[in-house]
């Protein structure tokens, strides 16, 4: 059975250090995760420049269009990618006919498991625009051998938060794996956030063995449990990475328009508090 549930959040520039926070996410940060930062990037005190590869790799080319027909070209090019005027830009342009973005990923620099992360950004909302925050696993922890299509949905994926690239403010979050992809009983909430792209919001990821809460400035819109099912229901018992793009076109269901270029992403801050258990 698909999991839906659509919220509305209003202006919330630094909803991360925020005290009204809804009270069940208080609860659990306060007994499931430490309450110091373990891991942050705090890009308003960065100097403006190329971002710093002992952290961040790129991913580069179309490569078949990441399997989405997506249009873009990712490049480490600095007009892609870079520090500016205090957060982590990625810029999709159009240049000569051609589209260019940036996907970064923290995999081996920064991996984990179980915590919570919280990434403070603006993300675009043009049509055919598809920003995303999302996770993979690092190793190849499982697999299905049943369709090789589908094989790599045996270690799942994480969607923090994805675009609906519709030219709208909704945002989706979404837990992945073989038996919850594809419109087969999918786990995923959606979201419509105020001014997404003028003003900065957090976007949260809450994860601990027994569940995963997906947060727009502390508040939960997607509630997953760990219902004991073996890796097919939930591969989450492995170390994964963050993963930041700005992805054109592609399957999400809209066609680009190029007015909606050039399109920013931009980063203001990443923490990541580790989880300690109840």
């Amino acid at each position: 059975m698909v999991s839906l549930v659509s919220l509305v959040f209003l202006n919330f520039p630094w909803a991360d250090m925020n005290a009204n926070n809804s009270e069940s996410a208080d609860a659990q940060a306060q007994t499931s995760f430490a309450t110091t930062a373990s891991w942050k990037q705090d890009f308003s005190k960065s100097p403006n420049g190329p971002l710093d590869t002992k952290i961040w790799n790129f991913d580069q080319g179309n490569n078949n269009g990441w399997g989405n027909n997506e249009l873009e070209s990712y490049t480490s090019d600095p007009a892609n990618a870079s520090i500016q005027n205090g957060a982590l830009v990625i810029n999709a342009l159009k240049n000569n006919g051609s589209y260019t973005s940036a996907r970064i990923t923290t995999k081996n620099k920064f991996d984990f498991i179980y915590g919570k992360i919280n990434v403070v950004a603006q993300l675009p909302t043009g049509q055919g625009v598809w920003p995303a925050i999302w996770l993979l696993p690092t190793d190849t922890k499982y697999t299905s051998n049943t369709n090789p299509n589908t094989d790599w949905l045996s270690n799942g994926e994480l969607d923090i938060a994805e675009g609906s690239s519709q030219g709208d403010n909704s945002f989706s979050a979404s837990a992945h794996s073989i038996n919850h992809y594809g419109g087969h009983n999918e786990r995923t909430g959606t979201v419509t956030v105020n001014s997404p792209a003028t003003t900065l919001h957090t976007y949260s990821l809450e994860w601990t063995p027994q569940s995963l809460d997906f947060l727009v400035d502390g508040k939960v819109f997607e509630h997953v449990a760990n219902s004991g099912a073996g890796f097919q229901d939930w591969p989450y018992d492995q170390r994964y990475h963050l993963i930041l793009n700005l992805a054109l076109g592609g399957d999400n269901g809209s066609n680009l328009s190029d007015g909606a270029l050039p399109a920013q992403m931009k980063v203001r801050l990443i923490s990541y508090y580790p989880y300690v258990g109840k």
